[in-house]
Parts: C-alpha cells; sequence; structure tokens
C-alpha cells in the first residue's frame, strides 16, 4: 500500500508514527494481511515494553488492540502479543496474564468469545 511508505516500525518515539501503525493493522485484519499484523503487533509490544509511565499509555487504545489481537484470527500475531510484559503488575494478574497467553485459544475461543 501507498500509506506504507510512510509507516516507521523502529521509530518508537513518534506519536503520528504510533497512530499510523495502529490504523495499518486493523486495515491489516480486513485485508487478511497477517505479516503485516504481525509487524504491527510487534511495535506495540516493542512501545509499550519501553520503560513509560502508564500515564503515558492510551488507556482505550491499548486494551482494544490487546482485545483486537486475543479474539483475532491471526495465531502469529498472537504470539508476538506474548511478548508484551504488564507494568506494575500484581501476583494475581501475572497468574490470570500466564494462564492466557498459554491457553490453548481454539478449546475456549467460543466461550470467551462468548
Amino acid at each position: 500500500m501507498e500509506g506504507d511508505k510512510l509507516l516507521d516500525f523502529l521509530n518508537l518515539k513518534t506519536l503520528t508514527n504510533f497512530i499510523l501503525i495502529y490504523d495499518r493493522y486493523f486495515k491489516a485484519v480486513n485485508d487478511g494481511d497477517e505479516v503485516t499484523q504481525c509487524k504491527c503487533v510487534e511495535f506495540f509490544v516493542s512501545y509499550h515494553n519501553k520503560h513509560k509511565y502508564t500515564h503515558h499509555f492510551d488507556v482505550n487504545g491499548y486494551i482494544k488492540l490487546i482485545v483486537e489481537v486475543f479474539f483475532g484470527s491471526s495465531e502469529k500475531a498472537f504470539k508476538k502479543l506474548t511478548n508484551l510484559k504488564c507494568l506494575h503488575q500484581t501476583s494475581i494478574q501475572l497468574d490470570i496474564y500466564k494462564r492466557i497467553i498459554t491457553d490453548t485459544r481454539a478449546i475456549y475461543r467460543k466461550k470467551l468469545t462468548f
């Protein structure tokens, strides 16, 4: 795509770049482009794994992308998401997180969607 030339998957500092990549993820989902989905999720994980304060996060956008990837059809993109490290976690949150990312999604997919 023409707009993809503007994307810089190494630039973790520019908000405009982040927004373009975030938007490109959803276009890739609609297009069935799993390679681009994975690249966008890798960027998302790298961006949020850097030492940022949680008040620098767009909480709604952060949660939306995680949920979209979790319930999405791409196992490869989901596996990229498992590299996301959540800051300021309690042991209960870590346990829940580990159970979710190690789950065999196919078994519980219908129940989770419900």
